[in-house]
């Protein structure tokens, strides 16, 4: 099974407390499954940038520990004991979990986020324009019927007038 490497963001280390450390750490490790732990108080209490953790890859970021901070002690001077529940702090979590969904999506798909949304209008245009050539072509077939219907009787009717006027 073997053991792989996990390098994790301790915000208070001056040398594996950034985002940035982490993913050098473990590129360096020369693991073909090194990846980080990721810490959402430490990555603010390392001043690493949230948008960053958008350039990792699911597998390069397997795990992260869900916590929170508030607006007040500011960083320099925050401390573990000042960690919140998710949602109880100003932490941008929205915004984290967004770019990393938008990131993983467009990896499995192979598209970005704009070409995905152009092959989507496509195909809706598409398929509007078969569902209409559809409903033409039974309002068509319906208009033929009905027609058809009421020519016969029109034909029926002046063949009895005129029968009716022979005899």
């Amino acid at each position: 099974m073997g053991v792989v490497p996990i390098a994790e963001i301790w915000g208070f280390s001056k040398t594996l407390g950034r985002l940035s450390e982490a993913a050098h750490v473990a590129i360096e490790t020369g693991h073909s499954k090194a990846c980080i732990l990721a810490d959402v108080f430490h990555l603010y209490k390392g001043g690493s940038a949230f948008p960053g953790i958008r350039l990792l890859s699911a597998a390069a970021l397997p795990i992260v520990h869900m916590n929170d901070y508030p607006a007040d002690p500011p960083r320099g001077t925050i401390t573990d004991a000042q960690r919140i529940y998710p949602g109880d702090g100003v932490a941008p979590l929205k915004g984290l979990f967004r770019d990393r969904l938008y990131v993983e999506l467009e990896r499995v798909a192979g598209l970005t986020a704009e070409a995905a949304r152009g092959e989507l209008v496509e195909t809706i245009e598409t398929q509007a324009k078969r569902e209409a050539a559809i409903l033409v072509r039974d309002i068509e077939a319906q208009a033929r019927a009905t027609g058809e219907e009421r020519a016969r009787g029109l034909v029926v009717d002046a063949i009895q007038r005129v029968a009716s006027e022979q005899t």
